[in-house]
């Protein structure tokens, strides 16, 4: 006969997945490959983790989760390249005069209808793959390596150079057109809005 020993619990062994915030991270992810965001890694890492954090009360989880809904769609605003909410408010009485045809047209602008089929494609991949594979990790991993590059330096680098340092002899009379390093820190600001 076995004896039963139960080991009292503790909090920090019982670690929930994302779960639905999966979803969230993904869409924003997506948008920052496509271009659409000005993406704050360390705020996302920081909500991500805040939605990781074990709670061994289903209570406090479903408060956390009520909570982070507008805390995530103030984070995915932050990340936009959206005006920030004191210009709205500044020309409110402005905004407050369009008529509903100009709303209209403003939305048609606004909604890139490639962008939400492709969302919805998205969505149906993560339902149908979240049967056999976990997302949490690899999205806390994209979150980390995103906000660490920047920090780090990007550890491909060296191997770039390296490879096109040894190109061939052949091509070596082939000169590729010299790009000035003030074009280059333009062409890599992250802080420029969006190319259409």
């Amino acid at each position: 006969m076995t004896r039963r020993t139960d080991i009292p619990s503790s909090p920090w062994l019982d670690w929930q997945g994302l779960g639905g915030w999966n979803i969230y991270f993904l869409f924003k992810l997506a948008l920052l490959w496509a271009g659409y965001l000005n993406f704050h890694p360390l705020p996302n890492l920081v909500f991500a983790c805040a939605l990781l954090l074990p709670l061994r009360w289903p209570g406090l989880r479903r408060v956390r989760h009520w909570l982070a809904i507008p805390a995530g769609m103030a984070l995915l605003y932050h990340d936009t390249w959206l005006p920030g909410l004191d210009s709205i408010m500044s020309q409110g009485s402005q905004i407050f005069s369009f008529t509903l045809d100009y709303w209209f047209e403003l939305m048609s602008r606004f909604i890139n209808w490639e962008m939400v089929g492709a969302a919805f494609v998205m969505l149906c991949l993560y339902l149908f793959l979240a049967q056999w594979l976990r997302f949490t990790p690899w999205i806390v991993i994209a979150l980390l390596w995103l906000w660490l590059v920047p920090i780090l330096g990007n550890p491909w680098q060296g191997l770039l150079t390296a490879a096109t340092a040894t190109a061939p002899a052949a091509e070596a009379g082939h000169k590729a057109p010299a790009v000035a390093e003030d074009d280059l820190e333009t062409q890599l600001d992250q802080s420029a809005p969006p190319h259409q």
